[in-house]
């Protein structure tokens, strides 16, 4: 299972401190998603989007805020407002595809286990499949060796009665002590 991101390498990703992601998580409660490896905190994709989308409404909340404030008619204002707006479509673009890409990733990670999967199952019931013609043959030598078996039992059984009725019958005298 993939671990994921730590909580610097995604604060450094949208330019926040650490802390300020150890505070979105606890905000939204997202403790138990949290996976600990060699004293270091893990986040899963899920929590991460959750995270950086949180950020990115705040930041986007702020430049509205800004973009209020700034309601003089000086272009340079404008345009300082239009950048960051630009800015945060950007990052915003780049979230989704960064989650795109990742999404795609496991997809393509689970089929490709799932095709390995498929194959050995195959394997193996062409392996069962093979046993069991096997065992069919054998069976089928068995029981004729069982019939052969009891053809020479009866052939035994009948034999002495056709001794017996095949010898001469003793004729003559006999004498007594």
């Amino acid at each position: 299972m993939e671990k994921g991101k730590t909580i610097k390498q995604i604060a450094d990703e949208i330019g926040v401190s650490k802390q300020a992601v150890r505070n979105e998580i606890a905000k939204q409660k997202l403790q138990s998603s949290l996976q600990k490896s060699e004293n270091q905190i893990f986040v899963n994709n899920a929590v991460e989007i959750q995270i950086k989308s949180a950020f990115l409404e705040r930041q986007s909340a702020k430049l509205s805020e800004k973009s209020l404030q700034f309601t003089s008619a000086n272009k340079s204002d404008e345009v300082y407002e239009l950048r960051s707006k630009v800015k945060t479509l950007e990052l915003e673009l780049r979230l989704t595809n960064k989650s795109v890409q990742e999404k795609t990733g496991i997809y393509k990670e689970e089929i490709d286990r799932l095709c390995v999967e498929l194959k050995e199952k195959d394997e193996h019931i062409n392996a069962l499949i093979k046993q069991i013609g096997e065992v069919n043959k054998l069976t089928l030598q068995a029981q004729q060796l069982h019939g052969a078996d009891k053809a020479l039992e009866l052939k035994e059984a009948q034999e002495p009665k056709l001794l017996e009725e095949q010898k001469p019958k003793k004729r003559g005298l006999f004498f007594w002590r």
